[in-house]
């Protein structure tokens, strides 16, 4: 008796035992099934992302495909569809994938200004305004929204808006030169020297520097009777543009007061060959040849 029960015991041992193995067997291999389709999800996803980052945009879209074809979810793939689409100026197709990419995502900023740019493009500036706004209402120093805000502010002539937008992005992104420059310009021409000479100067300092940036910067420390340095500035402009007018004119101004006369009629004679017409210009020449 005890004989047939212990054969039975290890009977249903080894059965219970054989069918765990078979279970976990499975488990594992489910497992690992999925690992390989995360793994090849994600391999598809970074070869499109550096297809789209290099203007290879068909590979890009072809591999966006891949992956939402196995993962119809998958958001990443989904906006960056649509901006390979948006780059080939296929603008219907982009603002679907981003339209789709915020009903996976509702906070998805990203998505929200690049809808807002696709509408630009299109000439629908009441949608392209009110999905720029919600970018905004979600992320508030979005760099790309604020620069954008900027820029329309200024293009309506709001230029005290323009100011505080490309600040506030110039806090975000303080490296810009380009909008440094911009920016010192704005405060410039609000007569605004202080904040207009600390962001020229920035500018400059990331090699940023314009004609008209050393032109401006020039004029300020000019107004501050800073002559030597308004002159170094002068000069940097005609290194960059030897026609610059205003430049010239304003060089000649130092020289005459410099008493340097000889160079002050160089500079308003090439002035004046360059604006037979401004009267200024004329009358000086006419006054140092006397």
């Amino acid at each position: 008796m005890h004989k047939v029960h212990f054969s039975l015991l290890l009977f249903c041992l080894l059965f219970c035992g054989c069918g765990k193995k078979k279970q976990n067997d499975k488990v594992a291999l489910h497992m690992s099934s999925d690992i390989v389709k995360k793994d090849r999800v994600q391999a598809n996803y970074d070869l499109g992302w550096i297809a789209g980052s290099t203007g290879k945009l068909d590979l890009a879209i072809n591999q966006f495909k891949a992956v939402l074809k196995e993962d119809p979810n998958h958001v990443a793939a989904t906006h960056d569809l649509g901006l390979a689409y948006a780059k080939k100026g296929m603008m219907r197709e982009a603002i679907e994938m981003f339209h789709r990419t915020l009903e996976l995502d509702p906070r998805f900023a990203e998505a929200y200004f690049n809808l807002s740019t696709a509408y630009f493009r299109l000439e629908q500036n009441d949608l392209a305004m009110d999905y720029l706004n919600r970018c905004m209402r979600i992320e508030p120093r979005h760099p790309q929204g604020l620069l954008r805000l900027a820029t329309l502010a200024e293009q309506r002539g709001e230029f005290q808006k323009a100011i505080q937008m490309y600040a506030e992005y110039m806090a975000v992104k303080p490296l810009d030169g380009k909008v440094a420059a911009r920016l010192g310009t704005l405060y410039f021409q609000q007569g605004l020297d202080e904040n207009a000479r600390i962001e020229l100067v920035r500018a400059i300092r990331m090699k940023a520097g314009s004609a008209q940036t050393h032109y401006q910067l020039g004029v300020i420390e000019h107004r501050r009777n800073n002559l030597n340095a308004a002159k170094q500035n002068y000069l940097k402009v005609l290194e960059l543009n030897p026609n610059y007018t205003d430049c010239l004119v304003s060089l000649g101004e130092i020289f005459e007061r410099e008493r340097n006369l000889q160079q002050a009629l160089i500079h308003y004679e090439r002035a004046y060959g360059l604006e037979p017409d401004n009267e200024f210009v004329r009358n000086k020449v006419a006054s140092l040849r006397r």
